[in-house]
């Protein structure tokens, strides 16, 4: 079961700008806090922005979400999962000139994707 946690108004917690913080496909706050090493009244406090779970917290948190930190807490709307992350870890491991040709590639076939979009749409 996917449950969305929404923060409260004002923005508190985990949740400074997004609405939206996190998703979960857990059943219940007492499976997460088994995974997080804590209590589920404390992954509630969390949600509801009573607290702020400590630098180690968070990262372990986003871990197992499987979401970047910036998206756990607010800083961007993008959801970038773990895979994407770990795509963007081995391009910037080639040099500047390899990844230089790599997005030249990944610009084409964005190019083309939103072409074909469009045409569809059209």
């Amino acid at each position: 079961m996917k449950r969305d946690f929404v923060s409260p108004e004002g923005g508190k917690g985990l949740s400074n700008t997004n609405s939206i913080i996190f998703f979960l496909s857990w059943k219940n706050q007492a499976e997460l806090a088994k995974l997080l090493g804590t209590k589920a009244p404390v992954v509630g406090r969390y949600e509801r922005g009573e607290v702020n779970p400590s630098i180690e917290v968070a990262k372990n948190l986003s871990n197992i979400l499987g979401v970047s930190l910036d998206y756990l807490v607010g800083n961007t709307d993008l959801e970038l999962d773990s895979t994407v992350l770990k795509r963007v870890e081995d391009i910037s491991k080639f040099s500047e000139e390899e990844q230089q040709k790599i997005y030249m590639v990944l610009d084409a076939l964005i190019r083309d994707f939103k072409a074909q979009k469009e045409y569809r749409t059209a």
